[in-house]
């Protein structure tokens, strides 16, 4: 893009976006949707960035079991990471998740997304038991899946 032109959409960006937060975190969010107006690679590095941003700053779940409470038999849930976010482009979704203190980018096929929004909420065990009925996964998949974000921390188990 280049100093110059970079230094121009930011102006453009003050003056056709009012601000309607105190916060410059904040307003400085709508500037990645208003890279859009420029190129999809800069709107899509400049999304990347800001997803790396929030995953950083995002807080740690409070009741995160481990795996050895789930293996002693602790009753529990799934829930999407704090710390996950994600965002839809033309050909695929990309996440960004936090482990061990730093991020981490991910590119989910249609499939994946899809166990990813119904992730948003929280979900037992027998939930994803009636969702496995519908045939679009078998379980060793869906069970992959979940163990590989598990160890990523995309998801998390917590207290049923």
């Amino acid at each position: 893009m280049g100093q110059e032109n970079f230094e121009q959409t930011i102006k453009d960006f003050i003056l056709e976006t009012s601000s309607t937060t105190s916060q410059l975190a904040e307003y400085s969010e709508d500037f990645v949707e208003y890279l859009q107006k420029t190129s999809n690679e800069i709107y899509e590095l400049a999304s990347k960035e800001w997803m790396e941003i929030l995953s950083l700053r995002a807080p740690e779940p409070v009741e995160k079991l481990s795996l050895e409470a789930i293996q002693a038999g602790i009753a529990f849930v799934f829930q999407l990471h704090p710390a996950t976010k994600y965002k839809n482009f033309l050909n695929k979704t990309l996440v960004s998740y936090r482990s061990n203190d730093e991020t981490y980018f991910l590119d989910l096929n249609l499939q994946e997304s899809q166990w990813l929004y119904y992730f948003q909420e929280t979900k037992t065990i027998e939930q994803l038991e009636l969702l496995l009925e519908t045939g679009k996964m078998s379980e060793q998949e869906l069970w992959n899946l979940i163990f590989d974000w598990i160890k990523k921390e995309i998801i998390y188990c917590s207290h049923l």
